[in-house]
């Protein structure tokens, strides 16, 4: 990839002072620290940020759960269509995908959200809020649903094309 910055303008910039350069190659550095935050970053974010992070993925969890309800809906209305054994297996699929993720993984995801606050709010009022155990903890766990939001949204995407198919015929 070439850099954001053309020639011109970096002349002008040098000319003028000004140093910000960046470039969009994959293995930026700052690209790096921006994907992965590191504990230090985590360590200097204040308890009222870590609630509402907690708190905003116990309402994703809880959205995706009214979501896989709604997919379930649509996947009972799609079910007479599907005659192919190929369409079927794919409709099983789906399902089976539904009952995994509201059935284990959300109320797993859920418990560990659940479980993180009261730890937090154990920090309310005390020195132990830079515990990096509960950092790396906090991290772990917003890894982890992000991989899952990931996940879902192509398991969505997957899933509108087969019901538009099915609507289809």
């Amino acid at each position: 990839m070439t850099d954001v910055i053309s020639s011109s303008d970096r002349a002008h910039q040098k000319k003028e002072g000004i140093g910000l350069s960046l470039s969009l190659k994959p293995n930026n550095k700052i690209m790096e620290k921006i994907a992965s935050p590191s504990e230090e970053f985590l360590l200097e974010k204040g308890l009222e940020i870590l609630h509402k992070e907690s708190q905003a993925w116990a309402s994703d969890i809880a959205f995706w759960k009214d979501e896989l309800k709604f997919f379930q809906k649509l996947l009972e209305f799609d079910a007479p269509r599907a005659k192919k054994l190929e369409d079927k297996q794919k409709l099983e699929r789906f399902q089976n995908l539904i009952i995994y993720y509201s059935g284990e993984l959300l109320d797993e995801f859920n418990k560990k959200v659940r479980q993180h606050e009261e730890k937090l709010s154990s920090f309310q009022g005390s020195q132990k809020s830079d515990d990096t155990t509960y950092l790396a903890e906090h991290g772990e766990l917003s890894s982890h649903l992000n991989s899952f939001r990931q996940e879902f949204r192509m398991y969505k995407k997957e899933l509108f094309d087969y019901t538009d198919e099915m609507m289809s015929r």
